[in-house]
């Protein structure tokens, strides 16, 4: 009978491994069954494993074991299957000889450190992961003690650590126990965990695997890899210690004051920190934190898909949260910065997004000011809004690209558009060299910024400013009121060289086969400004070759000596090509419809008189005119200041028988005072015409057609009729003369025909 002490019991046979046979005696135990001590045999693995289940039952083995004991029994099973036995070993699990990874312990930690195990068995346990001392330790220093408690107690997982474990590979593969490569260990061990990681444990993790890792891997691995980083990886997002993220609305809707600082993000939600244009758009919860922010870590980051461009449907969410924060405060110097970038990041990846980010708002109306912009001294500027004032309505208005139109364009249509902000341009600013450079054609075509304002807003335009400069003379002066420094001439040039854009548009931008259509509606637009009547008029008040002196307001004026270059437009809506007598006889027509059969007043009389003279002075010049053409009504001024038909005017035409006149009292001759009208012939009509001299006033008249002709006094009387002329013949001429000058000189006193000879 043995004792019960274990220097009593002694294996029978010598053990050849004297380390495992130390290690035996070591854990025996008296209530272990006595016949395993007895059949002890070194060749039989099976007895040595019954054995060791046994003391594994009786007594707490590892406290007799040191962790080079452990190796050696490990080593030993391990042998056996080297050697090609055939034997199952899986009961090994059953031994309390096994010591879980542990973390470093945190202040939350303090309750669970009761449950901490230095040794325990696996057979319980699903996954055993054997890693060596290189990542045991850098696991160990990266998640804290409750993850991995967590891992034991609910996930039944279990990290070993092994110093050496190729002379134990057998037998860990025998029992089960996971041996995963470096690449293994950081995809299925790390990567699925890394949200429990702090910043900077993440940053280790990622600097270990690319220093020791990753430029080991074949090409098919890494790209393998990369894929899945891109699907799992998830980092902490940057945090800001102040307020402005507030403005800037997160990716899924949620604000930012309702998350848990700091935050961790999937590396395809985030963006790269280096790309100046998202930096400036998107909160910083939208980047990876700071310790991430090395040169080697960010390309790295890159090719497991952080971000280098915004999302069509990111952008979207972006530009409705512009909107929203506009129409809440207006526009401030944050969303302005937003506005722009967002616009820029645009252009440079406009081949990434489709035709459905042009519809949305995003973008400040450009606003002009009194001070830089002279264009606002002629009309304000447009607005949507008749309820607000223009910068009200401007501060809180958010437009798309299409709403508006471009500020080089703003002579156009700035009455009748938006204006998009001046970073809208055919160019753009490079950070590389620091210089603008002309955007490519492509994207121009593709954000159509090579597009010029509609006809109809640039019509609208020139209406706006017709309508504004509508008012009599005395109500422009609100105008001028506006500034104190530009005259009305000022305001004149000033509206001049904007007219001229507005003209040159009409004139080269419209296509050639729009422009008849086009043309047509201006037709019965008063849409040419006169510097006499300081207003605008349809084109058929208006001769280009007209000199000012022979101008009729408001029937006729001369066009603008700076329109002139744009004569093909003119000529198309209505403007008369050269001065012609028709003109004026179209004049007096309108003003015998006026005055019926009354007497002319002063005004009228004056602008009668100078339509006549006109009439006279084209007719003598105009080689298209003749007795063939017959216009639409001819009416002439006679001596009681009546316009009558032109067939029933006797014309003087010879100034020796002035004196006639006041004897023919049946006849109604033309009023021509001091021969302003038609000079007479010094001459009769028969006498041949000096060479140089003005044209014969029969040729003149004879260019009338005979019905509207009017009669010659030399061809209605011949001097046989001196015999019905009073014996006093000077005495008659006198008073005649004395009542004709007497009549001049009362219509000469009326201030009204003063100011209207004047011109």
């Amino acid at each position: 009978m043995m004792n019960n002490t274990n220097s009593s019991r002694s294996f029978p046979k010598i053990f050849g491994n004297k380390k495992l046979e130390s290690i035996l005696a070591r854990l025996d135990d008296p209530h272990i069954n006595p016949q395993l001590v007895e059949t002890m045999d070194e060749s039989n693995p099976n007895i040595v494993l019954e054995f060791l289940l046994e003391s594994n039952k009786h007594t707490q083995i590892t406290n007799n074991l040191s962790d080079d004991d452990i190796i050696i029994i490990l080593k030993y099973f391990n042998d056996f299957l080297t050697n090609g036995y055939q034997g199952n070993f899986q009961k090994l699990r059953e031994l309390k000889i096994y010591k879980p990874l542990w973390g470093i312990a945190s202040t939350d930690d303090k309750q669970q450190q009761q449950t901490i195990q230095q040794c325990c068995s696996l057979e319980k346990f699903a996954h055993v992961y054997i890693l060596n001392e290189e990542w045991s330790n850098l696991i160990r220093r990266s998640f804290k003690r409750n993850f991995f408690t967590e891992q034991f107690h609910e996930k039944k997982t279990v990290l070993l650590m092994q110093k050496k474990i190729e002379p134990l590979s057998k037998i860990f593969s025998h029992i089960r126990f996971n041996i995963l490569s470096d690449l293994e260990i950081f995809l299925q061990l790390c990567l699925p965990h890394f949200k429990k990681l702090d910043a900077k444990s993440q940053m280790n993790l990622l600097k270990y695997f690319i220093d020791d890792i990753d430029e080991k891997l074949f090409q098919h691995e890494r790209d393998q890899c990369r894929k899945q980083l891109h699907d799992h990886l998830e980092i902490f997002t940057q945090t800001s210690n102040n307020n402005i993220d507030c403005l800037h609305k997160p990716s899924i809707g949620i604000s930012r004051s309702l998350r848990d600082p700091p935050e961790i993000c999937p590396i395809f939600e985030l963006y790269d920190p280096n790309i100046k244009d998202i930096r400036s758009i998107l909160g910083v919860h939208h980047f990876p934190d700071e310790q991430f922010h090395t040169t080697t870590i960010l390309k790295f980051l890159r090719e497991c898909g952080l971000r280098s461009y915004i999302s069509t449907d990111k952008c979207k969410q972006i530009m409705e949260s512009i909107q929203l924060n506009v129409k809440q405060a207006g526009w401030t110097n944050d969303q302005r910065k937003r506005s722009r970038y967002l616009y820029e990041h645009l252009l440079a990846n406009w081949t990434r997004y489709d035709n459905s980010i042009l519809g949305c708002k995003f973008l400040e109306p450009h606003q002009m000011s009194f001070e830089n912009d002279d264009l606002l001294k002629l009309h304000e500027q447009y607005t949507n809004c008749d309820e607000t004032t223009t910068n009200e309505h401007l501060q809180y208005t958010c437009i798309t690209l299409s709403d508006g139109e471009f500020l080089r364009d703003a002579k156009l249509c700035w009455t009748s558009s938006y204006l998009l902000p001046d970073f809208v341009s055919l160019e753009q600013y490079n950070d590389f060299n620091d210089k603008k450079e002309p955007i490519d054609q492509n994207a121009i075509d593709f954000f159509k910024l090579n597009r010029k304002p509609s006809s109809s807003l640039v019509k609208k335009n020139l209406a706006n400013l017709a309508k504004k400069f509508s008012l009599k003379y005395h109500k422009l002066n609100d105008i001028r009121s506006s500034t104190t420094t530009m005259t009305q001439q000022g305001i004149d040039d000033l509206l001049v060289s904007i007219l001229k854009h507005i003209y040159h548009y009409f004139q080269y931008e419209i296509k050639f086969e729009r422009r008849t259509e086009i043309y047509k509606e201006f037709e019965d637009s008063e849409c040419i400004y006169s510097r006499t009547r300081r207003q605008f008029l349809q084109g058929k008040y208006f001769c280009l070759n007209l000199p000012m002196n022979d101008e009729i307001p408001p029937f006729l004026f001369s066009l603008d000596k700076d329109f002139h270059e744009y004569k093909d437009f003119f000529l198309q809506i209505g403007v008369q090509a050269e001065p012609h007598p028709m003109l004026y006889g179209d004049i007096l027509r309108k003003l015998s419809k006026v005055c019926d059969q009354d007497y002319l007043n002063s005004n009228e009389l004056c602008k009668s008189l100078k339509a006549m003279q006109c009439f006279f002075k084209y007719l003598a010049t105009n080689s298209i005119i003749n007795s063939q053409t017959k216009l639409p009504g001819l009416y002439l001024v006679s001596n009681d200041f009546k316009l009558v038909k032109s067939n029933e005017i006797v014309i003087m035409d010879d100034k020796t028988k002035l004196d006639y006149m006041t004897k023919l009292v049946n006849d109604k001759f033309m009023f021509n005072p001091n021969e302003r009208v038609l000079k007479l012939d010094s001459m009769p009509a028969s006498a041949p015409k000096q060479n140089g001299s003005t044209a014969h006033i029969k040729e003149i008249i004879e260019k009338i057609y005979v019905s509207q002709r009017p009669t010659l006094f030399t061809q209605k009387y011949e001097e046989s009729f001196s015999i019905t002329i009073p014996e006093d013949e000077e005495s008659h001429r006198q008073r005649f003369l004395y009542n004709l000058e007497r009549k001049y000189n009362q219509l000469l006193a009326s201030r009204h025909l003063h100011r209207c000879m004047a011109r």
